[in-house]
């Protein structure tokens, strides 16, 4: 797995980002971004690619508010460019039981909160070897 990829971190909860990203860059991740908002999050993906510098993994939360994790990764699908995009699913425990839609959905995989260094970089090697 290459420590170049740009990551998009898509949470409506400043601290969980803050952790996410604390987490990456001490895995060695340096091209870092993040968003608050799913509607702003989904226009800066699609405006990166048509620039020419798209993302290449996506960590998105769930539950957020207006558009949800899922919605998110169902809009994202429906547009030939981003239907392999590597996304991870951040839940929580009680989402465990939407596991299988959320997969089905269009997400790679899911990681549930709260979580380790190790276990993200676990998921991400994982979801990076299959892409």
């Amino acid at each position: 797995m290459s420590l170049d990829l740009k990551v998009y971190i898509i949470d409506d909860l400043e601290s969980m980002r803050k952790i996410i990203k604390y987490n990456l860059l001490h895995i060695g991740f340096k091209n870092i971004d993040d968003c608050e908002y799913p509607i702003q999050a989904l226009q800066k993906i699609k405006k990166a690619f048509h620039q020419g510098c798209p993302y290449q993994l996506l960590i998105c939360d769930l539950t957020m508010p207006k558009l949800s994790g899922i919605e998110l990764v169902q809009q994202l699908r429906q547009d030939d460019n981003f239907r392999s995009l590597p996304i991870l699913m951040v839940i929580s425990n009680s989402d465990r039981k939407d596991a299988e839609k959320i997969i089905s959905q269009g997400a790679n995989a899911l990681i549930i909160k709260p979580f380790s260094k190790e276990q993200l970089k676990e998921k991400i090697d994982k979801i990076m070897t299959n892409y």
